[in-house]
């Protein structure tokens, strides 16, 4: 009796499967930013052929992760300090005009909508893991741009929270992860009361202080290992 057949590998997916490998190992630190992308090493780590690879840096390449250099390298993009400061300032502006237009909701809706961003909070208070507190900052802004009801400013997220993300594990710490979430927790209480002008202040210092926060871990790192600056590990907005 001949052994049964296995299914064969659907090139798009392994294709897809490539791309998320490599994107996560960005994502999450392990190709830091300045990591050379070398295809032959890529492939051989990951068991594949080198076609799927040069397709995935390509991809990524779209996304802003990599950057082509000349003799046909590759490397991971920077996020420079100029295009943080860029996302944070129009943060700083569409967060509390955001967190202002919920405050302005139905009593019921402010309050099931506080509800959703305190469960947040309250799984964030069980984990000291980087990689799920970063996935629970995100999801808390999400649903506050979410319940705005504006696809424009829900694209302006999406759109730039990898580069939000990327500059939160490379500067984030344990000290402001605390700071982070009172912050959130603060706003969520405004929201429930109604508070519009309070919670948009509240939202306005939080990206601002998030922002001065990444500036000063970047001169901490800037000035070397032996320069006191912030203690790493968790998601800085």
């Amino acid at each position: 009796m001949s052994p049964e057949r296995m299914d064969a590998v659907d090139p798009p997916a392994l294709a897809v499967l490539v791309v998320d490998r490599i994107r996560d190992a960005i994502m999450d630190g392990r190709l830091p930013p300045g990591s050379q992308l070398v295809q032959r090493d890529l492939a051989q780590q990951l068991g594949v052929s080198r076609e799927p690879v040069k397709h995935a840096l390509r991809v990524l390449e779209g996304e802003g992760l990599v950057e082509a250099r000349p003799r046909r390298t590759s490397v991971v993009a920077e996020v420079s300090m100029k295009a943080t400061w860029e996302i944070y300032e129009a943060r700083s502006c569409l967060e509390p005009f955001i967190a202002a237009k919920v405050a302005r909701y139905p009593d019921a809706d402010r309050e099931r909508l506080a509800a959703q961003l305190t469960e947040l909070c309250e799984q964030a208070d069980r984990t000291h893991d980087g990689v799920e507190l970063a996935v629970l900052d995100r999801r808390f802004h999400t649903l506050l741009y979410e319940a705005a009801d504006s696809e424009l400013m829900l694209r302006f997220l999406r759109a730039n929270w990898r580069d939000i993300e990327r500059v939160m594990r490379r500067t984030s710490s344990t000290s402001w992860v605390s700071v982070s979430w009172r912050e959130h927790r603060e706003i969520i209480e405004a929201i429930r009361r109604g508070e519009v002008e309070e919670v948009s202040e509240c939202s306005r210092e939080h990206v601002v202080r998030a922002f001065e926060w990444i500036a000063e871990s970047a001169r901490a790192d800037a000035a070397g290992p032996d320069a006191t600056g912030p203690d790493a590990t968790g998601p800085v907005t």
